[in-house]
């Protein structure tokens, strides 16, 4: 369905971003506050190796004052006895400070490793909470990409499927996909069931009697679909096979891959291996590979809606798990969704409001919003540092502007502010009311 702005001009994307905003904004906050504790957990690491420093500095330093208050009386001994008396007072001393040192590092290291096991546990939430926003929405932008792998046919091992997005700022993650046990594609697919009369050139052998090869043509209605690929490069691939279970020649047909500029064929072994060189499809041959493809991407596009588990995410060529601030992959995500943001709240009909339309049809129109306020009070309590990060979608421009036009009667100059002066304003204004 279309979507429009609130002064009702086209907007340019698919979705309801409405929601698609106020769930990026619930996870970067979560990102946040995870790099908020990262950070507290840091601090407190450092504190603590500093203190354990510390006080095994001031250990040494008892020790050096002991040695020395003892080096007259070893040295300078009335007696031998008195001699002994002043070593063994050193070595009792040093035996002493040097089992306080070494509680003093296993406290440290102790320490240290629980804080290093709340780290861990605190990067391991991460995923999650990436992973509550990308089963439901898209990254303004992203590029979304469809595997699907045909399982034996048997319930023991069912068709899998997942789904690849790439955002622009290098974050790449997999998710994925529930396939119903009575959905078309929960096992092998016959080329008939999409298609009929499909027939494609293959090359063969000429024999003994025909040298060289030729191009014979292949009725592929009673094949089997088995694999799909539409990876984010843009490669648009799938495999027949002559069987639903076990292995049988097959057949890869690519109509789009980098570097590639039109349909190919190649056959594949029993075992998956190629058998041959790609052949140009041509003519009817391209045709009738593309109407099979056609069925495939209307067949498998409900799957991609079907999100259920984060998989591998990499970020900056990394496991988001091993990112160092999680901040900055907020930062990003939110700078992806800013310039709509942005426009969305110019071209809204109320101010302090974001609001799209969509046209049912029959003169029929649905409008979705979210307040300005609202959405700035998801991250109200964050740090000002990490607050200020949202400043880029401009949410506190028609809130302040309001506040400063009850305050200067017929003033509508537009000020620019930041989250934090948001805040302000709509604190004092609570305290008023």
């Amino acid at each position: 369905m279309l979507y429009l702005y609130g002064d009702s001009t086209p907007f340019p994307l698919d979705d309801n971003f409405v929601d698609t905003l106020s769930a990026l904004t619930d996870a970067c906050v979560a990102l946040l506050r995870i790099d908020e504790e990262l950070e507290r957990l840091s601090v407190r690491a450092d504190s603590t190796r500093t203190a354990a420093g510390q006080e095994i500095a001031r250990l040494e330093t008892i020790a050096s004052s002991v040695v020395r208050t003892m080096d007259p009386h070893i040295a300078q001994a009335a007696s031998p006895a008195s001699g002994q008396v002043a070593v063994r007072v050193v070595q009792a001393a040093r035996g002493v400070l040097e089992a306080a040192r070494t509680e003093a590092a296993a406290r440290r290291d102790a320490a240290v490793r629980e804080l290093a096991t709340a780290q861990a546990t605190a990067r391991a939430s991460i995923p999650r909470a990436l992973e509550a926003f990308l089963v439901r929405h898209d990254i303004p932008h992203g590029r979304t990409a469809v595997l699907w792998q045909a399982g034996a046919g048997t319930s023991e091992s069912p068709a899998e499927a997942r789904c690849t997005l790439s955002a622009p700022f290098k974050l790449s993650a997999e998710l994925d996909l529930a396939i119903p046990a009575g959905h078309a594609f929960a096992q092998a697919v016959r080329v008939a069931d999409l298609a009929r009369d499909v027939i494609i050139r293959l090359p063969v052998s000429g024999g003994w009697l025909r040298k060289g090869t030729r191009m014979k043509r292949t009725t592929l209605d009673r094949w089997f679909v088995t694999r799909v690929e539409h990876d984010p490069a843009g490669r648009l691939a799938y495999s027949l096979r002559k069987a639903a279970r076990g292995p049988s020649p097959g057949l890869e047909i690519v109509l789009r891959g980098p570097g590639q500029e039109r349909p190919t064929v190649r056959q594949l072994s029993e075992s998956g291996p190629a058998l041959s060189d790609p052949v140009v499809l041509a003519g009817p041959d391209h045709d009738n590979a593309q109407r099979v493809w056609k069925k495939l991407e209307a067949g498998l596009a409900g799957l991609e809606l079907r999100r259920t588990r984060l998989g591998n995410a990499v970020f900056e060529g990394r496991p988001i798990t091993e990112v160092p601030r999680p901040a900055l992959l907020a930062e990003r995500i939110i700078n992806a969704a800013a310039p709509l943001v942005r426009e969305l709240r110019l071209r809204s009909a109320a101010p302090g409001e974001l609001d799209l339309k969509r046209d049912l049809g029959g003169g029929r129109r649905e409008e979705m919003y979210v307040s300005t306020e609202e959405l700035t009070r998801k991250f109200s309590n964050l740090s000002a540092s990490r607050r200020k990060l949202f400043d880029a979608f401009g949410l506190g421009e028609d809130l302040v502007l309001e506040a400063l036009m009850q305050e200067e009667a017929g003033h509508d100059t537009l000020v620019i502010v930041s989250s934090d002066e948001v805040l302000d304003h709509q604190q004092l204004a609570r305290k008023s009311a």
